[in-house]
């Protein structure tokens, strides 16, 4: 649902998330990138998806090599980010932290 904010801004939906998506970072050019999360049966996922703002779709551009929920993300430059912490299956600490580049 969409309805005014602060200032006369407005709110407005979005396509629905990939299933379970959780860390999202900003990484080039508006695109958003949504990291893990976790399904309807409490799994936890490595998929990496984009959003593109002019397209208005969620498209799958790859996976984490360990699957987690629950983590952080934050861009490091245009074409990177680091995918922190988390929970991994079972539930326990995720201890790897991950770094993604971009190729050219």
């Amino acid at each position: 649902a969409s309805g005014a904010g602060e200032g006369g801004s407005v709110w407005r939906p979005l396509p629905e998330t990939p299933l379970g998506c959780c860390g999202v970072v900003v990484v080039r050019r508006g695109v958003l990138l949504a990291v893990g999360g976790k399904d309807s049966q409490s799994q936890r996922r490595s998929g990496v998806y984009a959003y593109f703002p002019g397209t208005w779709e969620w498209l799958h551009v790859g996976d984490l090599p360990t699957a987690r929920h629950s983590s952080t993300c934050c861009p490091t430059s245009e074409s990177s980010f680091l995918v922190i912490g988390g929970s991994e299956a079972g539930g326990g600490r995720q201890r790897t932290d991950q770094a993604f580049v971009a190729s050219s």
